[in-house]
């Protein structure tokens, strides 16, 4: 499949979507035919089509379209594994299997929707653990990227104020810090201050028990670098009840709703500040990249360490389009209707090191990552950008992350 009309066909089921979310049903159905012609072989735009059209209650346009018996099959389906993921969120299985039996016992039998149950459960926990492990790789490939260089140059996570931007539903890097003996604070622009620690849905729980099994067995990161037991110290951190968990502030701080370019500490409040994919969409729509890094500066100690990997890729489609956002002027790309999660500054490493020199840090490693990886860059691909960006070095181009670790001066 053409990576490039694969792209094309990402962008037109998100403009479909925002259509049905705005009633343009008709616009809607032509964006959902452009991806599908883009697209034919890939299997998710009939499924995206048919559950949109349900959603919004066209179920005779989806009738006509998919046949009456596939559409309340579809419908069926759907409205019962909705009623079972309420139960597992609830943590409670049993009335997940008797909410799904009683809506399916028209047209299954009972072992077929006992199997049928069971099978959801079992991918819905698979998810979530895999979910969580991914987590937790990512945190401790970052701890192990970027503490031997904090290390070798003295620095000590043990008693350390550690402020940890971006710290995600499941803050495994946090627990990281934790386990090094740090003191962590976490804020997140797009979490409550209850959604952080209410453990809801069983997703959420699912995650934390992975993460604390895996810590269990010590292995994550040098035991040279722990303050104790792993699990001993989250024992004394976290405190779980029957839907939610709490974290002990003197060790572990989550605050939601925090904006970056903002921050609410008082100046030189941090020995370290951190963060992994995260600042790349810091700024976006309309606000300025370099006010965070001025924030991070602002609240850094004398002497303190700014260590962040930043994604450069375009989130819609990191693998087969990596560079595709760089193709449109500020004002389109801001016009642009993109998931939140996948918004991103666009700013690349040569932008990045110079905000963080202008906000008066010094800059001890800069390179791209990972390692050994880069973006293919061509003159054909430069040509296609757009005039922002066309002109830029080949090693800035090429970067689909980088590290930047910086020191503020004493």
């Amino acid at each position: 499949m053409n990576p490039g009309n694969m792209s094309q066909a990402f962008t037109a089921l998100q403009q479909a979507m925002d259509m049905i979310e705005r009633g343009e049903y008709a616009g809607a159905d032509a964006q959902f035919d452009r991806a599908e012609s883009l697209a034919p072989h890939f299997p998710g735009i009939n499924l995206m089509r048919a559950q949109a059209m349900n959603r919004t209650g066209r179920v005779l346009d989806a009738v006509r379209h998919f046949g009456a018996a596939a559409v309340k099959a579809q419908i069926m389906g759907f409205q019962a594994h909705q009623q079972l993921a309420a139960s597992l969120e609830q943590s409670a299985p049993d009335a997940a299997f008797q909410s799904y039996q009683d809506l399916l016992a028209p047209r299954y039998a009972p072992r077929e929707i006992e199997a049928r149950a069971r099978k959801f459960i079992e991918e819905y926990t698979r998810k979530f653990t895999d979910h969580a492990n991914t987590l937790l790789d990512t945190a401790a490939n970052w701890a192990l990227l970027h503490a031997p260089l904090l290390m070798e140059r003295g620095f000590s996570f043990r008693g350390a104020r550690v402020l940890e931007i971006g710290g995600s539903i499941v803050p495994a890097v946090c627990y990281l810090y934790a386990a090094m003996g740090a003191r962590v604070c976490a804020v997140d622009k797009f979490r409550t201050a209850e959604s952080i620690n209410v453990l809801g849905h069983a997703a959420q729980r699912i995650c934390h028990e992975t993460i604390f099994a895996r810590l269990a067995k010590r292995d994550l990161l040098p035991a040279e670098w722990l303050a104790g037991n792993p699990p001993l110290i989250m024992d004394e951190i976290v405190e779980f009840s029957s839907n939610s968990v709490t974290f002990d502030p003197r060790f572990l701080d989550f605050r939601g709703g925090v904006d970056a370019a903002n921050l609410p500490f008082d100046s030189g409040s941090f020995d370290l500040v951190s963060s992994v994919a995260t600042l790349e969409h810091v700024g976006d729509p309309d606000g300025d990249p370099a006010d965070t890094v001025r924030e991070i500066a602002r609240v850094l100690k004398p002497g303190g360490w700014s260590a962040h990997m930043i994604d450069l890729c375009d989130h819609r489609d990191p693998k087969n389009a990596p560079l595709e956002f760089l193709k449109y002027s500020d004002a389109q790309w801001r016009a642009m209707s993109v998931p939140q999660n996948q918004r991103a500054n666009r700013w690349r490493m040569s932008r990045w090191r110079e905000a963080f020199k202008n906000a008066g840090l010094e800059e001890v490693v800069a390179r791209p990552e990972p390692a050994g990886k880069t973006i293919p860059v061509t003159p054909e691909t430069a040509a296609q950008l757009h005039a922002d960006f066309k002109n830029l070095e080949f090693a800035d181009l090429s970067a689909p992350g980088c590290l930047i670790l910086s020191r503020k001066p004493l």
